[in-house]
């Protein structure tokens, strides 16, 4: 009697703790703020050349004068899937305001063949040798960065936080 209540009271220790671990697992949606951005917030960003789908080499400090919004992202990522339907909506409802700056290192066929797939029309751009990425510190995606105006880093979110990147573009003064 005293072994069945034992190995009783020990499977649900165990079922409890299984409970307690199942709802402290890391949600993927939830943005994660554990990387520090590349610079201080307020401070220059830093500049990089990353190339269109067509091969022309486009570089961040050409786009000064509007704000630029960067997303890292790639197409097995599922967190970036749910968030490039926010970054299309910028791209077309704030065209003249914000440049954007879809980034990714895969294939341009990949690219290609996703953006037609989804009938994304943002601006999808290569990071094949990860240089921006590596300037960024991306470590996770998808990573979405704010830029003012004039060239310096307004916000750095690694992971889909659509409120975060919203808040992160009113500064700028998109809404």
């Amino acid at each position: 009697m005293l072994k069945t209540i034992s190995v009783a009271l020990a499977a649900t220790a165990a079922l409890g703790a299984l409970a307690v671990a199942a709802r402290h697992q890391p949600d993927v949606t939830a943005p994660f703020r554990q990387d520090a951005p590349p610079v201080p917030l307020g401070k220059m960003a830093p500049d990089f050349s990353v190339k269109t789908l067509d091969g022309k080499t486009v570089k961040l400090s050409s786009m000064r004068g509007k704000p630029v919004f960067l997303d890292f992202w790639a197409t097995w990522c599922g967190p970036c899937r749910m968030a490039l339907p926010h970054t299309q909506e910028l791209a077309v409802k704030n065209k003249s305001k914000i440049s954007v700056l879809a980034i990714s290192d895969e294939d341009v066929p990949t690219i290609k063949g996703f953006m037609k797939e989804n009938k994304y029309s943002f601006p999808s751009y290569r990071d094949a040798d990860h240089s921006a990425a590596t300037k960024y510190k991306v470590a996770g995606i998808p990573c979405s960065v704010v830029i003012d105006k004039n060239g310096k880093l307004v916000s750095y979110i690694v992971g889909y936080d659509p409120d975060g990147v919203k808040a992160a573009l009113a500064k700028v003064g998109i809404n």
